[in-house]
């Protein structure tokens, strides 16, 4: 025989119409037409991540003789300020999960200075939205900080200093200092 008809239809499914997946050649999960299955929400209210800042960049060690200075002098730059990484409470995500796919998050270390003082940019700061009432731990258990309204703001991880160029360790006495802060 025959099957016994089920005694309610089962639901039907969305079909995808979206226009860009017409051509699709690169394999993508649904093409036009197909039928789309959404998945369950996962709930995670707990996860461990690893918050690495910025380091600072080095100064720089020149020298320059130009017009108005015939002896010339040290100008070398100070490298810039390392990025912090900072968690941001925010009301518009629920759940962790995104914080489990990415385990690391470093932030951008700072760039080295220059020759005729110029200094390295600093490192862009790296936000992480996670939900309101998220607590934050390090690796003894101890809490760091419980942020309970959107918006607040907590530096998990503060970028690095950067380095002195040469420039400012010249002196009456030592007029030509070969060294700088590396970082």
């Amino acid at each position: 025989g025959s099957r016994p008809r089920p005694a309610v239809p089962p639901p039907r499914l969305p079909v995808c119409r979206t226009p860009r997946h017409r051509n699709d050649v690169h394999g993508s999960a649904h093409r036009c037409g197909q039928k789309i299955y959404k998945e369950p929400m996962h709930f995670v209210d707990e996860c461990v991540i690893y918050a690495k800042a910025g380091d600072g960049g080095n100064g720089c060690v020149t020298f320059d003789a130009g017009p108005g200075r015939p002896r010339g002098g040290p100008t070398g730059g100070d490298g810039g300020n390392g990025g912090s990484v900072i968690l941001v409470a925010t009301d518009q995500i629920s759940t962790l999960l995104d914080l489990t796919f990415r385990r690391e998050y470093k932030a951008k270390r700072g760039e080295h200075g220059g020759g005729r003082d110029r200094a390295g940019r600093g490192g862009e700061d790296l936000i992480i939205p996670v939900p309101v009432g998220v607590v934050a731990k390090d690796d003894a258990g101890n809490l760091l900080c419980d942020l309970s309204a959107p918006g607040q703001r907590f530096v998990a991880a503060r970028g690095g200093q950067g380095g002195r160029g040469n420039l400012h360790f010249a002196t009456s006495t030592w007029q030509a200092p070969e060294y700088c802060e590396e970082c």
